[in-house]
């Protein structure tokens, strides 16, 4: 707009021209001090919009302008602004002169609408890709609460008919490894003793995260044991947050390699049995949404641990009544002798 105001300077030989936008103050583009003549030139030009012609005034030379402006109109005939050129003193315009000015105010309206195009094209761009961006993030959560609810589905059918804690721990490996992508999940149990102990989730040679291979206790400084004592899930985004936690808790997290770990608390029927250990080694965010998940999952796997142990019980009733009633087999030299303890059914 300024480069058509000093067009406009030069081809009518004015001291000042300006574009005056519909709906604005004037901007002088030849920014001699005027006094009121700004005011007097946007009163004119608001009279042109009024209007909606050229106006052509000679002016007086003592403090009323002389003064000329065409209408800046847009695609549909609305009004744009006006282009106007403006004298001090007295001046007669000549056709040419409001041909030479409407000819260039043809031009800046022409330049006025690609400009409107350009930045609709590009508001109606921007608004395409921010649809397509949230359809896309739309899609995305969507295929991931999916996923979550066939996780969880699967949980139950998958966790309802295991009989040990290590048929548990794989089953649960199994289940978030499809999906959540974990790279450590362990299973903490409490102990008659009162100490949590990792029971599977340790690889060969790997030591393990969650403490002491004989245990810890529950008021100490490792993230599973507040996990029982406060009964919430704890996370761990980052080593910088373990400050509050032992050295030993630290040195843990390091061997494993982990950057983000989650602790859930698993709640039995009458007392917390123990926790869930999920952790990544690579950052990992934990929303609201998968936390949710997490607690369910750890649910259905508390009430697995239950059975199993239950089961385990079981067993071992059924081995110590064998053995009590079994006698000593007779060693017979050059024989291997078996027995086998069948209960009667009926």
């Amino acid at each position: 707009m300024n480069r058509f105001a000093r067009l406009a300077t030069r081809l009518l030989a004015v001291p000042r021209a300006l574009v005056w936008m519909a709906g604005e103050d004037p901007a002088p583009v030849e920014s001699r001090p005027a006094g009121s003549t700004d005011a007097e030139a946007a009163a004119l030009c608001r009279r042109v919009a009024e209007l909606g012609e050229p106006l052509a005034l000679i002016g007086d030379g003592e403090g009323r302008l002389a003064f000329a402006g065409v209408p800046l109109v847009g695609p549909a005939g609305e009004l744009l602004g006006v282009l106007a050129a403006t004298d001090t003193g007295p001046r007669t315009w000549s056709e040419e002169d409001l041909r030479d000015l409407g000819d260039l105010a043809a031009a800046c309206s022409a330049h006025m609408r690609l400009r409107l195009r350009s930045e609709e094209v590009q508001r109606a761009g921007e608004a395409a890709e921010e649809a397509a961006s949230l359809a896309e993030a739309q899609a995305d959560r969507m295929e991931t609460l999916l996923n979550r609810a066939q996780l969880l589905l699967r949980a139950a059918e998958g966790l309802g008919d295991t009989s040990g804690l290590d048929e548990v721990w794989a089953r649960v490996s199994e289940l978030a490894g499809g999906d959540l992508k974990p790279s450590h999940v362990g299973l903490v149990l409490l102990g008659e003793d009162g100490l949590l102990r990792q029971v599977a989730g340790s690889e060969a040679g790997q030591p393990p995260w969650t403490g002491p291979e004989a245990g810890y206790r529950v008021d100490s400084g490792w993230p599973g044991a507040r996990a029982v004592r406060e009964r919430r899930t704890v996370v761990i985004a980052g080593r910088q947050t373990l400050s509050d936690f032992t050295p030993e808790a630290v040195a843990g997290f390091d061997a494993l390699g982990l950057h983000t770990l989650v602790c859930v608390p698993l709640s039995g029927a009458e007392s917390v049995l123990g926790v869930l250990e999920l952790g990544w080694d690579i950052p990992h965010v934990v929303d609201a949404a998968e936390r949710a998940v997490l607690v369910v999952l750890a649910d259905y796997t508390a009430r697995a641990v239950e059975r199993a142990a239950y089961l385990d019980d079981r067993v071992s009733i059924a081995v110590g009544l064998q053995r009590a009633m079994l006698t000593d087999l007779v060693q017979v030299p050059g024989l291997e002798t078996a027995a086998l303890y069948r209960p009667a059914a009926r």
